[in-house]
């Protein structure tokens, strides 16, 4: 027999009711664990965040709602070379991919900004949003980030279909929505809430296509005499017409010739 035994406020450690097991199975408890983020530190995993909000007509309606709240905000550039970064703004058409990159932040939590500067020069011309963020990688060296002793990226990657670019950090702007201890990647708002709203849409397709399935009208279809006194129908041809008969789903068609009708058509789940 198999208990949980509570051994502090914080933890509970399985254990067996006569002897110890070698290794305890640890189970948080704490509220604040509950929505903490999958360990998901990857550009990998952020096509099915996309895919999902585009799915959830709750998550992408929540998305748009807030990066058009956002949007819509007024903004200004106040400080030092005020005029000059006005301009740099207006000339990289910032109002143009501005509401773009509100939506990327809030749904994968990064997005991207390359620093345009001239062939060897320095000064910077113009900011440039990475068009597809899921392109956008950190540097690796073997499995892992490359990263200095701040915790920082030494440079990105992108891959396109014929090449992998290297980006110097120092050309990337990488914005991130939330920050999240040890990740380098920031978090969104639809990682939190992925299994839970895959999980809803998953229920409700299954609901949606058992109800389907009970919903069809039930039938019998005879034939006016024998089957096997239709003349012109071989054993395999009839055996043939019983094998696509067990087939026909909710989405299928039937035709009826003459020698065939259909008989005691029954109540349907809708009418019950």
């Amino acid at each position: 027999m198999v208990k949980m035994v509570d051994k502090s406020t914080d933890t509970m450690k399985l254990e067996n009711e006569n002897t110890k097991l070698p290794h305890h199975l640890i189970l948080a408890v704490g509220g604040q664990r509950l929505t903490e983020p999958p360990k998901i530190d990857s550009p990998e995993s952020w096509a099915k965040y996309i895919e999902l909000a585009i799915k959830s007509p709750l998550i992408y309606g929540t998305l748009l709602t807030l990066a058009s709240m956002i949007h819509s905000q007024k903004w200004d550039i106040k400080g030092n070379k005020e005029e000059e970064l006005k301009k740099l703004f207006h000339e990289s058409a910032f109002e143009d991919w501005k509401f773009e990159l509100f939506l990327e932040l809030l749904l994968i939590g990064n997005s991207f900004v390359e620093f345009v500067t001239p062939p060897g020069g320095r000064k910077l011309e113009k900011l440039v949003k990475i068009e597809d963020p899921t392109t956008i990688d950190i540097k690796k060296e073997g499995f892992k980030y490359a990263l200095d002793e701040y915790g920082q990226p030494l440079a990105y990657v992108q891959e396109t279909e014929t090449e992998t670019i290297e980006i110097p950090r120092e050309r990337l702007a990488h914005l991130k929505l939330f920050r999240w201890p040890a990740r380098v990647f920031g978090v969104g708002l639809v990682e939190p809430v992925y299994l839970y709203e895959k999980a809803r849409i998953e229920v409700i397709s299954n609901i949606t296509r058992f109800a389907e399935r009970l919903n069809r009208p039930l039938f019998t279809i005879v034939a006016k005499q024998p089957i096997s006194e239709m003349g012109g129908l071989s054993a395999s041809e009839i055996e043939q017409i019983r094998n696509e008969l067990k087939k026909l789903s909710v989405s299928g068609a039937l035709f009826l010739g003459a020698p065939f009708e259909i008989q005691n058509i029954s109540g349907t789940f809708s009418s019950a």
